[in-house]
This record gives structure tokens, sequence and C-alpha cells, in this order.
């Protein structure tokens, strides 16, 4: 007897609503409170790249979209290190411009 496949099911949009505000408040916290301990920047930090890659994560289970997931956990990433203050936006914006350079 022939299985039947279950058709993929999309995930909920409660899981891009949730990464989306957990990522904000992450970026947030780091920017607005800069004299936190280590620890914490550190946790902060960490936290808050894992839910970028979270939300990366839930565009390519969702939208099966290679080019759009990458660039977001990417683009998460960095945006944690410039609130991190581990590089400047210009410093940033000059290493993007290197890799897309070559």
């Amino acid at each position: 007897m022939e299985e039947k496949k279950r058709p993929d099911e999309s995930i909920s949009r409660v899981w891009f609503i949730v990464s989306s505000c957990l990522c904000a408040l992450f970026v947030t916290l780091l920017a607005v409170w800069p004299n936190m301990p280590d620890v914490q920047r550190t946790s902060i930090f960490l936290l808050g790249c894992g839910c970028f890659l979270w939300l990366g994560t839930s565009i390519q289970i969702r939208f099966k979209n290679r080019w759009m997931a990458l660039p977001t956990m990417i683009t998460g990433i960095a945006l944690m290190l410039v609130a991190l203050g581990a590089i400047s936006p210009g410093e940033l914006f000059d290493h993007a411009k290197g890799l897309l350079s070559k």
C-alpha cells in the first residue's frame, strides 16, 4: 500500500513575531545600556545572535528561500556587533564594501 505524503505545513507567523521582537529587544538593550557588566553584555549579544539565527531559520522553513534567510542572519549578527560596540557602523560599511567589490 502506498504511503501518503503529508504536505509541508508552514510555520505560524507567531514564530516571526516572537523572534523579531526578541531581536529588537536585545539590540535595544545593547545600544541603550552600554555600561552593563561584560558578562551581561556577552550574554545579551549571544542571545541576540541566536534570535537572528532563529529568524533566518524561520524564513528558510516557511518560504524555502536561502537568498533571504542567509542575509537576514548575517545582517542581524553584524547589527549585534555594532550594538555591542565591537565595530563602528563606518567600519561595518567599509568591510561590506570590500566584500562586495571582490
